[in-house]
């Protein structure tokens, strides 16, 4: 559903592409990458919260990720999408 790619931005603005896909968050270093930089982040196990109209944030056990986006309209859709799909992970 939410199996999108969208430019996302990270502190201290390195830039970051990211793909919803399953119960699991992939950033990549750029479009035409197809090695995920990092472990996957789980879904199920983060917390979502918007910082400010352009910036929102996951909080796992082990890490904070904190994401600028380059509008209010992407923000709010990846915090609708993370949210919803999260929702779609912890219910069976």
């Amino acid at each position: 559903l939410y199996n999108k790619l969208f430019p996302c931005t990270t502190e201290p603005y390195v830039k970051r592409f990211l793909i919803l896909s399953g119960a699991f968050l992939y950033r990549f270093t750029d479009i035409h990458n197809n090695k995920p930089k990092g472990v996957p982040i789980p879904i199920d196990t983060i917390t979502v919260e918007k910082i400010d109209e352009f910036s929102f944030i996951l909080k796992s056990i082990r890490k904070d990720y904190i994401f600028r986006t380059y509008s209010m309209e992407d923000c709010q859709s990846w915090v609708v999408a993370i949210t919803e799909r999260k929702y779609m992970a912890i219910m069976p």
